[in-house]
């Protein structure tokens, strides 16, 4: 107890490598507790590069009673300065596995601007794994949390995209504008193989294109259109 009293009042020490050593030094000693978590979560705004991996590092065994509050930091870490904190974050991200993909779950529908960019970058991370639980959020009530699961099944592609299929395509109906973009970017690598009517897909894509109010859902329907065409054309000469 005394030596963590210790690593504590030294982590908040105004010097710079006095905070460092004592980050450094925790980064080492395994799971924090509680207190260390929290303490940990704050140390990730600090103006020390060495100071912000090192609480990466440590909040990578976050504390399950501020679990959230870690997840969150580390997060806003994705979008650091420097490759190494980066890396750092990354790493924690992965190595708190389920933990943290569900907290980022569960956070979705706080997220936006660019926030939510991160936030959908840390879902990423998590691949297929994802897929059934983002499947569910991309229909979601919040047009946020719908907006990001859309995203995040858009860049993971694959199986997890290929059975959001139906929900993606109804997306491109969505009131939401962000949300009505996100669909129509992930429907263009799933025209036409996997969707039950592609000539109605591309008609309401050309419509978006076209008539859509909003700026981004017109460039994602160009992007979605100008994608099924390029398969098509490779698919024709292979032919």
């Amino acid at each position: 107890k005394t030596d963590e009293e210790t690593l504590l009042h030294f982590s908040r020490d105004g010097r710079d490598a006095a905070r460092r050593n004592a980050w450094l030094v925790r980064s080492i000693k395994g799971k924090p507790s509680p207190s260390v978590t929290a303490l940990a979560a704050v140390a990730t705004k600090d103006r020390d590069t060495k100071v912000r991996a090192n609480a990466a590092v440590v909040l990578g065994g976050a504390h399950k009673e501020h679990l959230t509050k870690a997840v969150l930091a580390l997060v806003s870490l994705l979008d650091d300065s420097q490759d190494a904190v980066i890396a750092a974050a990354e790493a924690a991200i992965d190595g708190l596995g389920k933990s943290a993909l569900n907290t980022l779950l569960d956070t979705m529908d706080q997220r936006d601007g660019d926030l939510a960019r991160l936030h959908t970058l840390a879902l990423i991370r998590f691949g297929q794994a994802a897929g059934t639980a983002l499947k569910t959020k991309a229909s979601d009530s919040s047009p946020v949390t719908r907006t990001l699961a859309r995203e995040a099944l858009s860049a993971i592609g694959g199986k997890a995209l290929i059975a959001a299929s139906q929900v993606m395509i109804e997306g491109l109906h969505d009131p939401w504008d962000p949300a009505r973009a996100a669909s129509a970017f992930g429907v263009g690598t799933l025209v036409p193989e996997h969707v039950k009517d592609p000539e109605a897909v591309i008609d309401r894509l050309k419509q978006l294109f076209v008539e859509d109010g909003y700026l981004q859902v017109r460039n994602a329907a160009e992007r979605a259109l100008l994608d099924i065409a390029l398969r098509e054309s490779l698919g024709k000469a292979k032919g």
